[in-house]
């Protein structure tokens, strides 16, 4: 597969400028969500089947939580690894804190704000699963803009940088003109 992308690891969320997350549950949340819908949508990789394979089983089973099988099968770290190849093209465009919308998806769906860190439930899951299936198909159709943010334009930003310089500019010079027509006009 090539070298290792690691898309979310829980200790980034333990260390945090706001603090950090309250609990190792809520660090690893956002992979979480993440990691049950591949695992369901069968996007997970061979290895993760097999080095994970007691961990995964159990929790197929019902005898240990999702947040167990990320803790003690895969460190608390979410990697491509883990993900088939499918799954990786997905979560690359998807997952990306950069420029993906999963996150942005996830604190709507879960109505949380900025600062607050998203604890992985059963019910919560249930809610963005939906949002998440949406995601796929439009990925799947080829519509990458429903999963990315459009590029910025930083063009735009840079074109109104100019128009307020323009308009500083303009001031300055209807102020001197004014005061040059003042001066040559003005009674003596």
């Amino acid at each position: 597969m090539g070298d290792i992308y690691v898309y979310d690891k829980a200790k980034y969320h333990m260390t945090g400028v706001s603090g950090g997350a309250p609990s190792w549950e809520h660090a690893s949340g956002t992979a979480l969500f993440m990691l049950r819908w591949c695992i369901e949508n069968d996007l997970i990789s061979p290895s993760l089947l097999e080095d994970s394979k007691p961990f995964l089983a159990d929790y197929l089973g019902g005898r240990i939580s999702l947040f167990k099988l990320y803790e003690d099968g895969c460190g608390l770290v979410f990697t491509s690894e883990m993900l088939s190849d499918e799954g990786n093209a997905f979560a690359r465009d998807y997952f990306d804190y950069s420029d993906g919308l999963y996150v942005n998806d996830l604190y709507a769906c879960l109505k949380l704000g900025k600062k607050d860190y998203p604890l992985y439930t059963d019910e919560a899951y249930l809610l963005f699963k939906p949002q998440i299936d949406s995601r796929y198909a439009g990925w799947k159709a080829g519509k990458i803009d429903t999963v990315r943010q459009p590029p910025k334009k930083w063009w735009v930003k840079l074109l109104w940088k100019v128009v307020g310089i323009l308009i500083v500019i303009l001031m300055f010079i209807g102020l001197l003109l004014i005061f040059f027509l003042q001066s040559v006009f003005a009674p003596k």
